[in-house]
């Protein structure tokens, strides 16, 4: 796939869980988003803070990197790649996926209360994804490494790092959804 078709698919898929979260928890009480269907499973707000965790350990690591880029109209007709350790960690992530794995201690949420100021600072985070997709898609990206905020050994290249964010997105507002249609609906 070419680097600016990529891109502009991702920059899709983050504007579409915008919207989700828009429609789904932005106007729901405090109450509710912080309110869990089981006590082993997290709440929407759980789920979102975790989100905002992980992106934005991801957005510093992105930011950085387009910091060093410089643009190339040319890079975009580029054909864009997944790496070996990008496609393991797709497939852990892929939200239809049933494995389990338990989340590493860095991107737990801290056990509080979260206002809804929480969906805020997620959809600002995607926004700040969005913008920087589009920078990435006219940068020549070929030889880009990022280090995985887990461990500083283990490298993606932005395609990897776009694709694990919005599957785990995927993966994790699908959870907060079955929340809020057990809280909602009894389903």
């Amino acid at each position: 796939m070419r680097q600016k078709t990529f891109f502009e698919i991702q920059k899709r898929e983050l504007e579409n869980c915008n919207s989700i979260v828009r429609e789904k928890f932005l106007f729901y009480s405090e109450k509710k988003i912080n309110q869990r269907d089981d006590e082993k499973k997290w709440s929407i707000a759980e789920n979102i803070a975790h989100l905002v965790i992980v992106n934005d350990s991801y957005l510093s690591q992105l930011e950085k990197t387009i910091s060093n880029l410089s643009s190339d109209e040319n890079s975009s007709g580029l054909e864009i790649n997944k790496s070996f350790l990008g496609r393991i960690f797709l497939r852990i992530n892929n939200p239809n996926s049933k494995m389990r794995y338990k989340t590493p201690k860095i991107f737990i949420p801290a056990i509080q209360r979260n206002d809804n100021s929480i969906i805020e600072k997620f959809l600002q985070s995607n926004e700040k994804l969005i913008l920087l997709a589009e920078k990435f898609s006219f940068s020549n990206l070929s030889d880009v490494k990022v280090s995985s905020p887990l461990n500083s050994l283990i490298k993606f290249n932005i395609a990897d790092i776009y694709l694990i964010i919005n599957y785990h997105n995927e993966r994790h507002l699908r959870q907060a959804k079955r929340v809020f249609e057990k809280l909602e609906y009894g389903k």
